[in-house]
Protein backbone atom coordinates (compact mmCIF):
# COMPACT_ATOMS: atom_id res chain seq x y z
CA UNK A 1 0.00 0.00 0.00
CA UNK A 2 1.57 3.29 -1.10
CA UNK A 3 -1.06 5.78 0.05
CA UNK A 4 -4.43 5.82 1.78
CA UNK A 5 -7.08 8.42 2.56
CA UNK A 6 -10.58 8.33 4.00
CA UNK A 7 -13.35 10.62 2.83
CA UNK A 8 -17.10 10.92 2.72
CA UNK A 9 -19.03 10.26 -0.49
CA UNK A 10 -22.69 10.78 -1.39
CA UNK A 11 -25.08 8.11 -0.18
CA UNK A 12 -28.78 8.00 -1.03
CA UNK A 13 -29.79 6.40 2.27
CA UNK A 14 -27.50 8.18 4.77
CA UNK A 15 -26.47 11.38 2.95
CA UNK A 16 -22.79 10.44 3.18
CA UNK A 17 -20.79 7.32 3.85
CA UNK A 18 -17.13 6.78 4.69
CA UNK A 19 -14.91 5.36 1.94
CA UNK A 20 -11.21 4.43 2.14
CA UNK A 21 -9.23 5.33 -0.99
CA UNK A 22 -6.14 3.14 -1.40
CA UNK A 23 -3.23 3.47 -3.82
CA UNK A 24 -1.95 -0.09 -4.01
CA UNK A 25 1.58 -1.26 -4.72
CA UNK A 26 0.13 -4.38 -6.33
CA UNK A 27 -0.62 -6.30 -3.14
CA UNK A 28 -4.24 -6.47 -2.08
CA UNK A 29 -4.77 -5.57 1.59
CA UNK A 30 -8.54 -5.87 2.00
CA UNK A 31 -8.39 -8.15 5.04
CA UNK A 32 -5.65 -6.10 6.70
CA UNK A 33 -7.55 -2.83 6.19
CA UNK A 34 -10.71 -4.46 7.54
CA UNK A 35 -8.81 -5.71 10.60
CA UNK A 36 -7.29 -2.31 11.41
CA UNK A 37 -10.68 -0.65 10.96
CA UNK A 38 -12.31 -3.16 13.33
CA UNK A 39 -9.60 -2.65 15.99
CA UNK A 40 -9.08 1.09 15.91
CA UNK A 41 -12.13 2.86 14.50
CA UNK A 42 -15.59 3.19 15.95
CA UNK A 43 -18.46 1.71 13.94
CA UNK A 44 -19.77 5.15 12.93
CA UNK A 45 -16.39 6.20 11.43
CA UNK A 46 -15.32 2.86 9.95
CA UNK A 47 -15.01 2.92 6.12
CA UNK A 48 -17.98 1.16 4.57
CA UNK A 49 -16.08 0.51 1.36
CA UNK A 50 -12.49 0.26 0.07
CA UNK A 51 -11.74 1.71 -3.36
CA UNK A 52 -8.44 1.23 -5.17
CA UNK A 53 -7.38 4.33 -7.11
CA UNK A 54 -4.39 5.33 -9.24
CA UNK A 55 -3.63 8.41 -7.12
CA UNK A 56 -5.09 10.48 -4.29
CA UNK A 57 -5.34 14.16 -5.26
CA UNK A 58 -3.27 16.39 -2.97
CA UNK A 59 -2.45 20.07 -2.66
CA UNK A 60 1.11 21.35 -3.03
CA UNK A 61 1.31 21.17 0.79
CA UNK A 62 0.42 17.48 0.72
CA UNK A 63 -3.12 17.81 2.08
CA UNK A 64 -5.86 15.67 0.54
CA UNK A 65 -8.10 17.53 -1.90
CA UNK A 66 -11.30 15.97 -0.60
CA UNK A 67 -13.59 17.65 -3.15
CA UNK A 68 -11.44 16.38 -6.02
CA UNK A 69 -11.30 12.90 -4.44
CA UNK A 70 -15.10 12.83 -4.18
CA UNK A 71 -15.68 14.07 -7.73
CA UNK A 72 -13.04 12.02 -9.55
CA UNK A 73 -13.70 8.55 -10.94
CA UNK A 74 -12.78 6.56 -7.85
CA UNK A 75 -11.57 3.32 -9.36
CA UNK A 76 -12.80 -0.14 -8.61
CA UNK A 77 -14.71 -0.92 -5.48
CA UNK A 78 -13.48 -4.14 -3.95
CA UNK A 79 -14.84 -4.46 -0.45
CA UNK A 80 -17.98 -3.69 1.46
CA UNK A 81 -17.25 -3.27 5.16
CA UNK A 82 -20.82 -2.96 6.43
Amino acid sequence: MRDVAVTGVEDVEWGQRVVALVVSDGTEFDERIRGVAEERIGPWAKPKEIRYVAAIPRTTNGKIQRNAARESPLGRSVADLR
